[in-house]
């Protein structure tokens, strides 16, 4: 592995996808070679200190430091333009289509404005971009600066309106807690002997999965929303206990873009975890409104309400 690849993997930028990566990959390379070499052995030197091991729990210290970064919106739609272009190359390559308009589009947008409002910080995301990946793998992922990205595969998988929202919902609190901005941080706190420029393009070049405790959070966000708006959160749950752990790896444009399920492949925990908020939920349960209908004919709850009895 060059060094090169070894800052990429180091810096760990976290972003969660729907579905299961591949081993083979072609990716665009960093321009830069020489600056990513030189960068690389300054950023060594200090990520040991404010970037942990992915798998080694992070002290109070380096914690409380990393949190304290503002990163301002124009900064992190800059990064988020990086992965963006980055996904955009590696699609290409493929002949993977991206569709950014149509009936299909004008729906998502339709429920993405009803979630927004629910956001802690919905006046920083006042729009969030649509787009849809024609690829029959099951697949949904948020992009720094707010960006929505979803499969055909999983527009094709999922059964009802619930269901949808729920996974839109899930992405939508990555943005809103600033999961994705995690290790941006990180590098932050350590930029002190190195170029932060540099070290944006680098991490916008290798995607890596979120903390477990990320994932738990979004789940839970996506829980309260559904309930808030009056959808079955069940219909959530559904989803995540169907889906096959094992699905087709052959996918190879999802090589830098670590899957949901593969980040964290105890499904069984994060299922429980909503069956137990779902049983903590005031009796008689209210919000059971499924949208099978709606998802069917592209009609938002909003616009049209059916009969589900």
């Amino acid at each position: 592995m060059s060094g090169v690849l070894r800052l990429v993997v180091n810096c760990r930028t976290y972003i969660c996808v729907f579905g299961l990566a591949s081993q083979s990959a072609t990716l665009a390379q960093p321009p830069g070679l020489k600056e990513f070499a030189d960068f690389s052995q300054q950023f060594a030197e200090q990520s040991t200190r404010f970037m942990p091991d992915f798998m080694q729990p992070i002290s109070a210290e380096q914690l409380t430091a990393i949190n304290a970064v503002e990163i301002p919106i124009a900064e992190e739609r800059q990064f988020g333009q990086l992965v963006l272009n980055n996904y955009s190359q590696s699609l290409r390559q493929q002949k993977i289509q991206m569709l950014r308009q149509g009936p299909d589009i004008v729906y998502l947008k339709k429920l993405v404005s009803h979630l927004l409002p629910l956001l802690s910080n919905h006046r920083r995301y006042t729009t969030v971009r649509v787009t849809i990946v024609e690829s029959d793998g099951p697949d949904a992922f948020s992009i720094p600066g707010g960006d929505i990205l979803i499969t055909r595969g999983l527009l094709d998988s999922v059964r009802s309106e619930a269901m949808l929202i729920g996974v839109l919902a899930h992405e939508l609190s990555h943005l809103d807690r600033g999961h994705q901005l995690f290790a941006l941080r990180q590098a932050k706190v350590a930029q002190q002997k190195f170029d932060f420029r540099t070290q944006m393009n680098a991490m916008a070049a290798q995607i890596k999965p979120f903390h477990a405790e990320f994932e738990s959070q979004a789940d839970q966000d996506a829980f309260q929303w559904l309930v808030q708006l009056g959808y079955d959160p069940m219909e959530l749950v559904a989803l995540l206990e169907s889906w096959n752990q094992n699905q087709d790896a052959s996918a190879p444009w999802l090589e830098f873009m670590p899957t949901f399920i593969r980040s964290h492949p105890d499904a069984g925990k994060r299922v429980q975890a909503l069956r137990e908020l779902y049983s903590n939920l005031p009796k008689p349960v209210t919000c059971t409104y499924v949208g099978t209908q709606n998802l069917k004919l592209r009609i938002p709850r909003s616009d049209r309400e059916f009969n589900e009895q």
